[in-house]
């Protein structure tokens, strides 16, 4: 292979490493910001199997009480990671850096929204189906 394309090549590479750790940059000061501050300052007051058994009564709650309020605020949580599964898929980012910044909070996270999770497939079985795949993704990625 000619000089000029192996240089090419690697070029192409280094840019998509630069743009993975900017998206991965701002990811993470997304997850720093108020609002999902905020939601993980509320989902800390809640064990996850109490946390689900709630979540299926707040579901079940009329709109606009504070209880609602409260659990779309709590929601964050896990469409944050839906986002997060969705831009690593989509953006064909690369799993083990996505893993080296995310990998402990994506499970730790995973296994507490789980129960909940498994609630809500009740009504829609593919409810959080991106946050379980990138779940999934990181348990299958070598501890480092």
């Amino acid at each position: 292979m000619p000089e000029a394309a192996i240089y090419a090549l690697k070029q192409l590479g280094e840019v998509r490493r630069d743009r993975d750790v900017q998206v991965l940059a701002d990811l993470g000061r997304r997850w720093d910001e108020d609002q999902l501050r905020a939601a993980r300052e509320a989902a800390a007051h809640y064990d996850k199997d109490e946390f689900a058994s709630e979540a299926d009564k707040l579901f079940h709650t009329p709109p606009d009480t504070s209880a609602q309020k409260e659990f779309i605020v709590l929601l964050r949580i896990p469409n944050f990671f839906e986002d997060l599964a969705i831009i690593t898929e989509s953006g064909d980012m690369d799993l083990a850096l996505v893993g080296r910044g995310f990998k402990g909070l994506i499970l730790d996270e995973w296994h507490f929204w789980k129960p909940t999770i498994d609630r809500f497939r009740q009504n829609d079985p593919y409810a959080d189906s991106q946050f379980e795949r990138l779940a999934r993704d990181m348990e299958r990625l070598p501890d480092e």
